[in-house]
């Protein structure tokens, strides 16, 4: 659980900006705005019953970035754009996962399929 100056600065790197907010299933708790993914849009369908987001990098960054503090236990780690698509590595050496490219936003960023995570879209 975050202290109340790592809560304040969650709050303030949480600027969930007009796209869809998703988070991992989690406990309640973590079921908030501050923590959730701001995808561009959610694919239709499901993936084994969960959302399938689509993010830019710098998104998915900001979320990861913000869980870190949130569970600075976890096994948080690195995301980077590759030819190959969105590349992410976590801190214990497990295979690293990529998220295929499939479009481009209005602003010329890369959009990223981000399905294969448990995602659950989350009510504002």
């Amino acid at each position: 659980m975050p202290t109340a100056r790592e809560r304040g600065r969650l709050r303030h790197l949480a600027v969930v900006g007009e796209g869809v907010p998703v988070c991992l299933d989690s406990s309640q708790e973590n079921m908030v705005v501050a923590l959730a993914l701001n995808a561009h849009h959610i694919l239709g369908g499901a993936w084994n019953g969960w959302a399938k987001p689509v993010a830019t990098a710098d998104d998915f960054a900001d979320f990861i970035a913000r869980w870190s503090i949130n569970d600075p236990h976890g096994t948080w780690g690195e995301a980077r754009e590759t030819p190959d698509g969105l590349r992410y590595e976590d801190t214990e050496g497990s295979d690293p996962e990529t998220f295929p490219k499939i479009a481009v936003s209005e602003d010329g960023r890369a959009l990223y399929d981000l399905t294969g995570w448990v995602w659950v879209p989350i009510q504002q």
